[in-house]
């Protein structure tokens, strides 16, 4: 009793043992009691001076620093020691973290003031005050009959204050101004809060201030000139005001009035979740100012800015904006409604005269639900012009043009659109101004007085669906295909009031009453303008169900949809309800597929189709070469058009396998690409003269300029140009994936480079030759292509042996020619067999493709990998796998891969064996020629002389690397175990070469090495960006592996350019310099040294000039010297001293350093033939002699002998067969002449006078 003053004291620390259950109130409490606490009876009532007109004063005090009101270990608010205070109730455990006031029973006309008070802490090093339960400021119960008690807190701060258990309230402040049970009620209560911050307090409901009022509207609560910033809350991030026992019997409860405050930077989020564990983390809440069931009124001018998750929430619950008062609400946010939030029917905005509104910049982040104002379950919706609407007048007597208020919208957005307004409806808030109901409906809130900057927009004011709108009539019932379990958009849209289009913010519920069908249960509520329905019966006859759709909000409308389903598409299977991706490898991994974007792709050299049951089937074609996979259309029915028309071009059938109709194969590619067949007389003269025309100028150019591709310098950049230029290795894929990366001229000049080491000069030039003609037809017209060469070989060797046996018809045909002739035979020198290895080699690729590709059977697979029907042939796959139409081709082509493609490699493999070549002696003809044939591949080989080991055999290894992998591409092996096989063949042939350096020469090793190195380099970078596309099926490759793969492929060529102008300039430019330096005719003492050498072939003398050819060695400097002036003369120069050219003889145009005995082995016209770049002894098994070891004195002695026997002539007959190899040719009478890589009989002139050889039957 009397008037009790704390002035300048500080309470800290402060907190009771929490082992126990005390009263609240952790800094100071102060409880107006029920009853005499001693009296457990409690009969008689406390006298009045005990608890009434009591005055406390507390002055410029500080409760500071972590005062606590506990409750006892394990409670919480439902614990029945934690009641409300009221009764002979006085313990308040965990209530008043600083201070606890608590007014009961009879007390009446008590005051408590806090003047200038700081309850809290503004250093977040320290914490505030902190209560369990309620108020960890400040706790203010009114309860029983308390009457006319006042409390009033001026010029202070509340400051990171606390409740912290599970459904506290009250971080800064709790008031209650009711009573249990509710017939005890206290009346003319008031608390004023005037001047006072609110800032950092935490609550799980009002993070401020929280308010419980019974229904008694004499009592009040006010909040002068206060500013709430920062606070945090589940509910009512700054104050939370709710009704205690809400019983609608029972009176009204008191009114908060709010004059003159602002509400900044204050979230709605965590609550009390950042101290305690009990609050799940990711739960958030809603409203700055939330009223539940409470009045509030709102005077001066209030301010709400930079708010989290919405600023005003009244839930059931009327806000008075009072006369001359305006709210300004700016940059809040929230899910919808950030500035304001009516949610049921009894929610409302009061506008008094002359008041004004300003919503500016809030944002609500879901589409469609009011980025301002956000109203929910509002008013009537049965008849207009109900004015219950959520947004009022005090005078409901005046239109809304009357209205003297002003509302103003500026750049408020929901789901990052313009979107200020959205209400359930606008029915409750149309006023029948016009007399027309649509035109009232559309002017609602755009009447005077109201703005919506910088224009008006239709989608400032948006409600919910209304009805719907489909394409179809009001009888028939809309529908939509669906793939089982997969989301389809709706057949119809919902519009609002207003006619918008709201389709996507509508949220239905979905039910099916079928068997064997259902709502997927993630997706019952059915939002974002999709459904999603089960089709759980895989075996049900009925294609489609009926789905009934209802809006879940207030304003229930409901349509129905009838759902058809579809077959899954490609590479998807029905399981579970739902078309799934069959994991198992769809289609045996033809086809790929993604579960995440509901896409399947095929797979390079994959090809896919409808079978004649209508079931899908895939398997290899070589027609599809797309490296990043081509999409799959979703629907079965689609696919044949799409992938054989759109994909494959012109193509149809089982697994594409044929033209579509008016076109052909193209004669000219390998893909088998069907084009469209034009005048047919005139595409066979284009096809003629450009394949055969440039074949026949190429084998011109072999001849004349001695191109020699079994060369040891060639071996790599060969076998190198035919893999990457034909459709069989998996690296050519970087330049058809690289298209939309290069310009088209770049790919086929690429291509033509490579090409023509396959014989292949029609790149880019696709020829329909016949619609009739099939692939097998085409096949066997390259197989015409690849023989041409040899054909023509043989040809012209045949016209020269009728030629040199007179046959008059050719002889007569030949002179306008001979000089041509003459000059090409004098410049090349190239034997037969020379020119067929040159040839064999060019066309080896082609043949191998070609007798694989008409071997090969492919198999068609189903959509669970299973193999689908009989063996088809990879090529045609609409004839069966030897068949009768295929048998005939099957058989040629057989014959030609045993004939040409596996004898070679065999015969090189198995030569250097001994027995081989003694069982070859035998036959002396086939023996000479295959060890020609031999030496040209195997010369440059280490042959196991001079203690290395025999290599020869290694000249099979690049013929069969050919074939293996020509056999990878027609596998059945996906891509990723074709690049990996690759790799490991590229990389383990790198090793060999570089373990055993089978050439005699280390640079050619070397050159190998590097080789597959770049291969292998090619493969990784081409495997990797094919990696980079198979990890979801469409991904483009990566363009700067693509650049260096692509700038790679080029290195081969640059070699080879570099190769041959060194070998221009060697046989051309040399021999130019030499022969102008030498025109005089006259030579000094060195010259004079020379030994020549010239056959003449035919022509005239006696039989045995006409049918044998003379070689005449003569050692003065007369020249040639021959009994035929018709004669054609191979004339061979050797150069003992400065190798230099006798002025009147003819020359190889070899290399100085080629011509000389002792490097010249063999007499392999060119020096790019294997056999000819190395110094080297001859194979097993061939007589060599002397000869290379004495050539320099066999020469020395006839150049002595020149003055006694120049210029005779010793013709002997022929007793003898020589040997194949090089020759020798040596003077010692002691010695025989032997001949090795010539065919005839060889006789040494006893005559010791005579220094001239006699050589006859030597075919060079």
């Amino acid at each position: 009793a009397g008037t009790n003053v704390f002035r300048n004291c500080t309470f800290e620390r402060n907190r009771r043992d929490e082992t126990q259950p005390y009263p609240g109130g952790g800094g100071v409490g102060i409880e107006f009691s029920y009853c005499v606490p001693s009296d457990p009876d409690c009969k008689e009532r406390v006298p009045r001076n005990f608890s009434s007109n009591s005055v406390y004063r507390f002055e410029s005090c500080r409760f500071i620093n972590d005062n606590k009101a506990s409750i006892v270990a394990g409670m919480d608010q439902q614990d029945s020691r934690a009641v409300a205070m009221s009764g002979r109730n006085h313990m308040a455990f965990g209530r008043g973290g600083a201070l606890m006031l608590c007014f009961k029973g009879n007390s009446s006309n008590n005051s408590i003031t806090l003047d200038n008070c700081r309850l809290g802490n503004y250093d977040r090093d320290l914490v505030g005050s902190k209560a369990d339960l309620m108020g960890g400021g400040l706790y203010a119960s009114f309860g029983d009959f308390s009457e006319g008690n006042r409390v009033l807190v001026s010029k202070g701060s509340f400051s990171m204050n606390e409740c912290h258990s599970k459904g506290s309230s009250g971080g800064g402040v709790r008031v209650e101004m009711a009573s249990y049970p509710p017939h005890q009620v206290p009346r003319n209560n008031s608390v004023v809060f005037s001047d006072v911050v609110f800032i950092s307090n935490w609550a799980d409901k009002g993070g401020a201030v929280s308010f419980v009022s019974g229904r008694e509207p004499s009592n009040s609560l006010a909040f002068n000139s206060c500013k709430f910033f920062g606070n945090h809350a589940l509910t009512g991030s700054a104050v939370v005001l709710s009704l205690s026992y809400p019983d609608p019997a029972v009176g009204h409860p008191a009114t908060p009035v709010f004059t003159g405050c602002e509400f900044r930077d204050n979230e709605a989020d965590r609550g009390a979740s950042h101290i305690s564990c009990a609050i799940v983390n990711d739960v958030y809440g809603k409203g700055t100012l939330y009223a539940d069931q409470v009045p509030v009124s709102m005077a001066g001018e209030t301010v709400f800015c930079g708010n989290d998750n919405g600023s005003v929430v009244l839930v059931n619950a009327a806000m008075d904006l009072l006369e001359n008062s305006s709210m300004d609400f700016e940059s809040n946010q929230a899910d919808n409604g950030a500035a304001m939030s009516f949610l049921g029917g009894a929610s409302w905005l009061r506008l008094h005269p002359n008041t004004r509104l300003l919503f500016r910049d809030n944002i609500a982040w879901e589409l469609g639900t009011g980025g301002a104002v956000n109203a929910l379950h509002v008013g009537s919706l049965n008849p207009l012009y109900q004015q219950k609407c959520f947004l009022r007048y005090s005078n409901y007597t005046l239109f809304p043009d009357e209205w003297e208020v002003n509302v103003t919208f500026v750049g408020n957005k929901a789901g990052g659109r313009r979107n200020s307004i959205y209400a359930s409806s606008l029915l409750p808030c149309v006023w029948p101004m016009t007399g027309d109901p649509k035109e009232d409906i559309n002017r609602v809130f755009r009447w005077n007085g109201w703005h919506f900057l910088p224009e008006e927009h239709p989608r400032d004011i948006l409600t919910a669906a209304a009805r719907f709108k489909s394409n179809y009539t009001c009888n028939v019932i809309p529908s939509i295909e669906m793939f089982p379990g997969w989301r389809e958009k709706l057949p119809f849209r919902s519009l609002d009031d207003l006619g918008h289009d709201v389709t996507n913010s509508t949220v239905f519920t979905a039910a099916v009453h079928a068997s064997g069908y259902a709502i997927d249960p993630n997706s019952k509520y059915v939002a974002n303008d999709s459904i999603r329905v089960l089709k759980m019966n895989k075996s049900s006859a009925q294609d489609f169900v009926f789905v009934r759709l209802s809006t879940i909000s207030d304003r229930q409308i409901s349509t129905g949809v009838n759902v058809y389903f579809q077959p899954c598409p490609p590479g998807f299977v029905l399981q579970n309800g739902s078309c799934e991706c069959e994991n198992a490898s769809p289609f045996n991994g033809r086809v790929t597929c993604s579960q995440r974007d509901h896409a399947s792709y095929l797979q390079p050299g994959a090809c896919i189709s409808l079978s004649k049951h209508g079931t899908l089937i895939a398997g290899n074609c070589p027609f599809n070469i797309k490296t990043n996979g081509s999409q799959l259309p979703q629907k079965i029915s689609q696919v044949n058009e799409y992938v054989c028309g759109k994909v494959l071009r012109n193509r149809t059938g089982k697994l594409c396998g044929k033209c579509a109709n008016d076109s052909g194969v193209s004669a000219t590619s390998y893909l088998f690409s069907c084009v469209e067949c034009r005048d047919l007389s005139a595409v066979w003269l284009e096809y003629i003269a450009l394949e055969f025309g440039l074949l026949t100028f190429f084998s011109l150019l072999v001849i004349v300029f001695r191109i020699n591709a079994t060369s040891a310098f060639m071996n790599a950049f060969v076998f190198f140009s035919q893999l990457v230029s034909l459709p069989s290795f998996r690296l050519n894929y970087i330049y058809v994936q690289g298209i939309h990366l290069q310009p088209l001229a770049l790919k086929y000049l690429f291509l033509a480079i490579n090409g023509i080491w396959n014989l292949d000069f029609t790149w880019g030039i696709s020829v329909c030759l016949h619609p009739d003609l099939s692939a097998m037809n085409i096949l066997s017209l390259k197989y015409v292509v690849a023989f041409y060469p040899i054909l023509l070989i043989l040809i012209c060797w045949g016209l020269i042996e009728l030629h040199a046996r007179n046959f008059r018809p050719v002889v007569w045909l030949w002179r306008p020619i001979q000089p041509c002739i003459v000059c090409i035979r004098r410049q090349s020198g190239s034997s037969i067999i020379a020119v067929f290895t040159t040839f064999l080699l060019l066309s080896y690729c082609k043949l191998l493709f070609i007798s694989i590709a008409m071997l090969t059977p492919v198999f068609a697979y189903n959509v669970t990998g299973h193999i689908h029907g009989s063996p088809m042939l990879y090529i045609d796959t609409s004839v069966k796998y030897f068949s009768s139409s295929h048998l005939g081709f099957g058989l040629l082509a057989l014959a030609m891969l045993l004939v040409f493609v596996v004898t070679p490699p065999i015969l090189l493999l198995l030569y250097p064996m001994g027995c081989v070549q003694r069982g070859l002696g035998r036959c002396h003809t086939l023996s000479n020629s295959l060890k020609t044939f031999a030496d040209i591949f195997q010369g440059c080989y280490k042959d196991g002389t001079n203690g290395t080991r025999d290599c020869r055999y290694f000249a099979s290894l690049y013929f069969l690397l050919r074939i293996v992998f020509f056999g990878l591409y027609v596998s059945d092996l996906n891509l990723q175990i074709q690049y990996m096989c690759q790799q490991i063949l590229f990389c383990f042939t790198a090793a060999i070469f570089s373990t055993v350096r089978p050439y005699k020469t280390d640079f050619l090793n070397n050159l190998d090495i590097l080789c597959f190195s770049l291969l292998a380099i090619m493969n990784t970078l081409s495997w990797y960006n094919y990696q980079q596309m198979a990890s979801d099926g469409h991904s483009s490759p990566s363009l700067g592996v693509f650049v260096v793969n692509y700038v790679l492929a080029y290195v081969p060529f640059f070699y080879a350019c570099a190769l041959f102008v060194w070998l221009f300039f060697e046989n051309w430019i040399s021999k130019l310099v030499r022969r102008v330096s030498s025109s005089d005719g006259f030579m000094d003492d060195e010259e004079e040294s020379l030994l020549v050498v010239e056959v003449p072939r035919g022509g005239g003398g006696d039989a045995a000039h006409n049918n044998v050819g003379v070689m005449e060695i003569s050692t003065d400097g007369s020249g040639p010297r021959t009994t035929n002036t018709d004669s054609t003369f191979r004339t061979y120069t050797f150069d003992s001293g400065r190798r230099q050219r006798h002025p009147r003889s003819r020359h190889l145009g070899m290399p100085d350093r080629l011509l000389n005995p002792q490097n010249y082995p063999s007499m392999s016209p060119t020096p790019l033939s294997c056999s000819s770049a190395h110094s080297s002894a001859p194979p097993r098994g061939s007589s060599r002699g002397a000869g290379s070891s004495r050539s320099r004195s066999s020469n020395s002695k006839i150049a002595s002998d020149r003055s006694t026997s120049s210029n005779t002539t010793t013709t002997g007959a022929s007793t003898g067969r020589g040997q194949g190899g090089a020759m020798a040719i040596n003077s010692d009478p002691s010695d025989r002449v032997d001949t090795y890589g010539s065919t005839g009989s060889t006789q040494r002139s006893t005559d010791t006078a005579s220094k001239t050889l006699e050589i006859t039957d030597v075919v060079s």
